[in-house]
């Protein structure tokens, strides 16, 4: 637009809003009026519209975050949704030992909200905390800082993958699966193992979850995953392959491995 269309405008707009002889008490400036509307200060009106911008864009904002927040609910694949309630403050100490390891996991915890890409290791027997602990370091994370977070039971996780062979349209594919896992910016994989059943067969994981180890740890190379399991790493080991379980305990050290040897299972037990 020309010099000569500029001068059109704003006689058109000189036309529309004319000055009056009223001042805004703000500030300090000629009201002008247009001829269906009240006198109003040009500045207050361009004031209100930035206000009405800035409140949208917050409320955009929060939305983003709770969609973001409501990923660990949506996204994860979970058997029991009680899961969803386990917080570091609703876990049961019930030894030195469960003491030791909450003070690990909030360590643990510490460490991913300042950024931490190391992988964590929670081992036990079943009913002990591991499921608990790994809970409430999501818990605690999706409390406090703008990210996706998400829980997977393995053993759920390969059931519903084998459910989708065959079927190229389930939601539940290998190449489904393998991107989401290595979206979240941390991820529970629980309970390492119990796929492939009883720890006295000397079961290999089947090649399908092989590919979506090596897939997600691929996806996941700069972003920490936490994993439970109540086998040994040698079992881990004969489950998995050396090459998988060298690449999930990236980072893990002896001393901050999570780990429940005198703990009693927490879980009711009926005796005969």
């Amino acid at each position: 637009m020309g010099l000569s269309g500029l001068s059109e405008l704003e006689e058109q707009r000189d036309q529309l809003f004319k000055e009056t002889d009223l001042t805004c008490d703000k500030h300090n400036k000629p009201l002008v009026q247009h001829k269906e509307f009240k006198p109003f200060c040009p500045t207050c009106a361009n004031e209100k519209v930035e206000k009405e911008e800035k409140k949208l864009m917050e409320a955009g904002t929060e939305m983003a975050y709770n969609h973001k927040k409501r990923w660990l609910k949506e996204r994860s694949l979970v058997v029991d949704r009680t899961l969803f309630s386990m917080t570091f403050d609703n876990f049961n100490e019930v030894d030195e030992e469960t003491k030791a390891n909450k003070n690990k996991a909030l360590d643990l915890a510490r460490e991913y909200y300042k950024g931490s890409t190391k992988n964590a290791l929670l081992v036990g027997k079943y009913g002990t905390g591991k499921t608990h602990l790994s809970m409430a370091v999501l818990n605690q994370l999706n409390e406090f800082k703008d990210e996706r977070y998400l829980f997977v039971s393995a053993d759920e996780l390969m059931r519903k993958v084998k459910s989708s062979f065959g079927n190229p349209e389930s939601p539940f594919t290998e190449e489904r699966m393998i991107a989401m896992l290595s979206k979240p910016a941390l991820l529970v994989m629980d309970d390492m193992g119990a796929e492939v059943g009883s720890v006295e067969r000397n079961a290999q994981a089947p090649d399908f979850t092989v590919r979506i180890m090596n897939g997600m740890l691929n996806g996941r190379t700069s972003k920490p995953t936490i994993f439970t399991t109540n086998l040994s790493i040698g079992k881990l080991r004969d489950v998995y392959g050396g090459r998988i379980v060298d690449r999930m305990l990236k980072g893990v050290i002896q001393e901050e491995v999570i780990q429940f040897t005198q703990t009693p299972s927490k879980r009711s037990e009926i005796r005969f």
